[in-house]
Order: C-alpha cells, then sequence, then structure tokens
C-alpha cells in the first residue's frame, strides 16, 4: 500500500526537488501549488503525510496547518519553511505540526524524516491496534 504525500509549495523547484527523492513506488504523491488548492484537497481527501510551505499564495501554511489538524489527527505535518525563526517554528508546532525544516534544505534529509515518520506513524497504529 501507497502512503498518500501532498505537497504544498509555490515554487515549482523546490516540488521537483522534493519529489524527485520520494520513491514513487512507496509514496503516491498530490501536489498543491497554492494555499486554497491545498485547502480543497485536504478537505477531500486524506493524506498520511503533509509537506507544506508556510508563504504561500491565497491562504497561508500556519492556516493550512491549523485547517489540517482539526480534521485530522492522524495525518503528519511537516513544514518547510524559509521562515527560519523561533517564532515560526513555535506557531507551527503549536498548532500541530510534528517536524519543521527550514529552507535551504537537503532533499535527501527531508526524504529521510518522511521515511521515518511514515514507519513510525504505522508502527503506533500495528501496536496500538494488537491491544484492542
Amino acid at each position: 500500500m501507497k502512503h498518500k504525500i501532498l505537497i504544498v509549495e509555490d515554487e515549482r523547484d523546490i516540488v521537483n526537488l522534493i519529489s524527485n527523492r520520494l520513491d514513487k513506488e512507496k509514496y503516491d504523491l498530490t501536489i498543491a501549488l497554492s494555499g486554497d488548492e491545498a485547502l480543497h484537497l485536504i478537505k477531500t481527501q486524506e493524506f498520511d503525510l503533509v509537506s507544506l510551505d508556510v508563504m504561500l499564495p491565497k491562504v497561508d501554511g500556519l492556516t493550512i496547518c491549523k485547517e489540517l489538524r482539526s480534521r485530522n489527527k492522524k495525518t503528519l505535518i511537516i513544514i518547510v519553511s524559509a521562515l527560519d525563526l523561533d517564532e515560526s517554528k513555535e506557531n507551527a508546532y503549536s498548532l500541530g505540526a510534528d517536524d519543521y525544516i527550514a529552507k535551504p534544505f537537503l532533499p535527501k534529509l527531508l526524504a529521510l524524516k518522511i521515511a521515518s515518520l511514515l514507519q513510525r506513524r504505522f508502527e503506533m497504529l500495528k501496536s496500538s491496534m494488537e491491544f484492542e
């Protein structure tokens, strides 16, 4: 079964950097190039993980993070942002982000974090089902 990942990023070069590092055999990728597009997608589909920029056209990433977390507690959220300020990170974590990566970043590191978070989530869900 493929994990469903939503990449929310308005810069196509960064979208390509991220998507080229993710194994297409393991992941089903969806791309949103604006905040309003991302909001529509999270209201109509479920994702295992969302990679989310903060500075987006129309709707900012923190608003999306808050909306996504209120709708779904299981979806993992990784913020990928040029805002490398403690205040931005604190806001993201308080709104429910699972991780925060500052730009510029190593695409390989992001791919490893995605794989690690999804594996841990799978193991936690599996062990919780064993106790039921």
